[in-house]
């Protein structure tokens, strides 16, 4: 799949600068937001601002919760 337009073979670029996201992902990321409400794009790109904005954010590896498989959990 080929895009013509350079605005959504950017979009596909920064994808697959995502970790573990390769250009055929990508492709198939830049094909969803195309489908996607404006609205739901707008709330996406403004999450990743507002991340982005915010001071001294330091991650937090989550742990792996492979030590439940088999567990019910409630």
């Amino acid at each position: 799949m080929q895009f013509t337009s350079e605005s959504v073979e950017a979009l596909v670029e920064q994808f697959s600068k995502l970790p573990t996201i390769g250009r055929k992902t990508a492709r198939r990321l830049a094909s969803y937001v195309l489908k996607m409400p404006r609205e739901e794009v707008e709330e996406i790109a403004n999450a990743l601002l507002a991340v982005k904005d915010l001071p001294n954010l330091q991650l937090v590896e989550a742990r792996p919760l492979h030590h439940l498989r088999g567990r019910r959990v409630e």
